[in-house]
């Protein structure tokens, strides 16, 4: 339990008689707002949602599936949810019908909510539901807005958020977040990154992924600041949606930061005028660090977390940069970080030993929807990540792989992150993903998928370059240029379908 008790009720409470007039939320598309609503008229709209649900015969603790490309009527339902002291769980629209009725027999909502054309591709897996009259399109909801929110007790221990993990690796898991968990990350966020009630947010990475919601929506709000809302950004679309939201502040890739500059180098419009320019689940290569600082003049943070953290766990700053490009930062003020051996153990801190991280502190999740599972997760009331690193001398910690992302060549553990790293510091490189393909020789041999110019470098030209920054186990036995890398719609690489495709050659 956080101080005072404060759950996102309050925060939005707080925002708007901080700065009634000012500009909350602001919908774009294809360049142009279509909606945008003040501090004050947001509460007032999230609070008449939030009495009409009630109305509508849902209760606290409630839980409501939503359905939905990126929108205000998302935010807004979201926000709602959390004001009537019930659970809104966002779902990936980029599921296949099965998925979804997976997901949604896991969840067991007593509601569905969403956008018209999200809810008609789906209407084959909803009408075999139980949901009945439950299913809602977003407008659709009586238009009105009260000064207060429900009358109903909402502690910082309630369920707020479930959030599905992105299922990269196997079947996603539904993550419930209590208003103390979200609360905290938001207020990590805003301390950490620095923001400010001027900045303008871009959010155009999906809503219902922990990296806008609780690292960038609730914060931006926290603060009194504009949150932008796109539809979809990607690496064509990120400097003509920058120009025109006027946004300051972004959470991006960074191989769409990359083609962001390559743009505006070109282009009579110049450089777009970002202040703060974030990125995370990416390694970032410094010469691209570089290029972001001096040709933008913006300052550059990075976020490492997990749905289950709840967001951000370790940040490295902008002038962090400068010595530790790479690194995934060090702690935030409120988790306490470990690094675990195989028996579970902590290792020495700082001593350069590869370890599995393990979170602790009022932002880490209240545990998985089903139990299965979370015992593992959360032992001791450590949050076990999956994710490995090590911690240098310095206190910061450098990103390794997934426990399951090691790769056992010829008796020795591969850590791709590692490979990773050496190579896309090399010309020509834009993107690589390395992982273990099953080998008579090896057991597992190292193969980098690369996206790039092999004009420029090619592929034994790149095993060579990398033969100067790892052991000659480590360097990939193996170099394929591919048009592009499978990811997620979170923007992750997702390298078991690299695995599926190439494994067999």
């Amino acid at each position: 339990m956080i101080g005072h008790n404060l759950t996102v009720r309050e925060i939005l409470r707080r925002s708007a008689r901080r700065d009634p007039a000012k500009t909350a939320i602001a919908h774009y598309r294809d360049g142009a707002e279509l909606t945008g609503v003040s501090y004050e008229t947001l509460f007032r709209d999230v609070n008449g949602l939030a009495q009409a649900m009630l109305e509508a015969g849902l209760r606290p603790g409630d839980r409501i599936a939503v359905l939905g490309e990126n929108s205000y009527e998302f935010c807004r339902l979201v926000l709602a949810a959390a004001n009537a002291g019930m659970v809104a769980a966002p779902v990936n629209i980029q599921l296949g019908s099965d998925e979804l009725r997976s997901v949604l027999a896991e969840l067991s909502p007593r509601a569905v909510a969403g956008d018209g054309p999200v809810l008609d591709r789906f209407a084959a897996a909803l009408d075999d539901s139980a949901y009945g009259d439950r299913i809602w399109r977003f407008g659709s909801e009586p238009a009105r807005g009260l000064a207060e929110p429900p009358d109903v007790p909402i502690t910082a221990d309630d369920p707020c958020l479930i959030l599905y993990t992105s299922g990269s690796t196997g079947r996603s898991r539904g993550v419930v977040l209590t208003h103390g968990s979200v609360v905290m990350n938001s207020w990590n966020s805003v301390m950490c990154w620095g923001f400010r009630s001027s900045d303008r947010m871009l959010l155009g990475l999906p809503l219902y992924h922990v990296s806008m919601l609780n690292t960038t929506l609730v914060p931006t709000l926290q603060a009194g600041g504009t949150a932008l809302i796109v539809n979809r950004l990607n690496a064509a679309s990120l400097f003509r949606q920058l120009h025109a939201t006027k946004a300051t502040v972004t959470l991006a890739l960074p191989f769409m930061y990359q083609a962001m500059l390559d743009e505006a180098a070109n282009s009579e419009l110049g450089y777009p005028p970002l202040r703060l320019a974030l990125y995370g689940m990416a390694g970032m290569p410094n010469a691209l660090s570089d290029r972001i600082r001096k040709e933008l003049g913006a300052q550059m943070m990075s976020g490492f977390g997990q749905t289950e953290s709840g967001g951000n766990t370790l940040v490295l700053t902008d002038a962090e940069h400068d010595g530790k490009c790479g690194s995934i930062g060090r702690p935030v003020a409120n988790v306490e970080v470990e690094l675990l051996d195989d028996q579970g153990n902590p290792l020495p801190p700082r001593s350069g030993a590869v370890g599995e991280l393990a979170y602790r502190g009022a932002s880490i999740c209240l545990g998985y929807l089903t139990e299965r599972g979370t015992e593992s997760a959360q032992q001791d009331s450590w949050l076990r990540s999956g994710d490995l690193a090590f911690e240098d001398g310095d206190g910061y910690f450098w990103f390794q792989g997934r426990t399951r992302d090691v790769i056992k060549s010829g008796g020795e553990n591969v850590y791709a992150a590692k490979v990773e790293q050496v190579i896309s510091a090399i010309p020509g490189v834009v993107e690589v993903a390395v992982v273990g393909l099953s080998s008579e020789r090896w057991g597992e041999e190292v193969v980098a998928f690369v996206v790039g110019d092999p004009a420029v470098t090619a592929a034994e030209e790149i095993r060579a370059l990398a033969r100067r920054g790892l052991a000659p186990y480590e360097v990939p036995k193996k170099v394929v240029f591919v048009e592009s890398l499978p990811k997620s719609a979170a923007g992750k690489i997702v390298k078991r379908r690299l695995v599926e495709e190439y494994g067999n050659g």
